[in-house]
């Protein structure tokens, strides 16, 4: 199966190390990142400006601190063991593109595909076809053209999701497996 999977706060936990940027930054300790509810860092990083939040995205030192989500490898490349075709697609722009592409190459060696949606395209991630997408960002998997949508995560500003969710990678793994059985099934009955 083709999977496409989001990059930020779904391989990686991308909030957090825009709060350790910030927190170095300004010395301000009064938030948590656990508590980003919203697209902007505003409620975590408030003495930050939307123009530094978005340049830290730019800033080396974030592809330098940057963490992976719990078990992520490890089901990443169970998947791909499993004869998945895993694409990483992520929204990126300006300086930090080559930056990116540099720690997945580096750190995700093992993927078939790399798309980076330049953030000011139109329509984003809903020109990737596979079929599974999982992401954390409701507005991609609501208009993906993928066949499965799958929400990562509990984050506040995905909430309002109401279709398939994944808590952690172990949940994902287990339903990619369900959606391979199931199409392995009605293709075992076609033929």
């Amino acid at each position: 199966m083709d999977l496409i999977i989001d990059f930020d706060n779904t391989i990686v936990e991308s909030d957090k190390a825009i709060w350790e940027l910030y927190r170095k930054d300004t010395g301000d300790l009064s938030t948590d990142y656990k508590d980003h509810s919203v697209w902007w860092y505003d409620d975590v990083c408030p003495l930050w400006s939307r123009d530094q939040q978005d340049n830290a995205f730019q800033n080396p030192e974030f592809f330098e601190i940057l963490e992976f989500m719990p078990n992520a490898v490890k089901y990443l490349q169970k998947l791909k063991q499993d004869g998945h075709t895993i694409t990483v697609c992520t929204v990126h722009r300006g300086d930090g593109v080559p930056l990116k592409v540099k720690w997945i190459r580096e750190n995700l060696s093992f993927i078939d595909n790399l798309v980076i949606v330049e953030s000011s395209s139109v329509g984003h991630k809903s020109m990737i076809c596979g079929d599974i997408i999982l992401d954390d960002s409701v507005s991609n998997l609501s208009t993906t053209r993928c066949d499965n949508a799958v929400c990562f995560g509990e984050g506040k500003w995905n909430q309002q999701w109401t279709g398939q969710r994944a808590k952690s990678w172990e949940a994902f793994y287990r339903y990619v497996q369900e959606v391979n059985q199931e199409k392995q099934s009605v293709e075992g009955v076609r033929s």
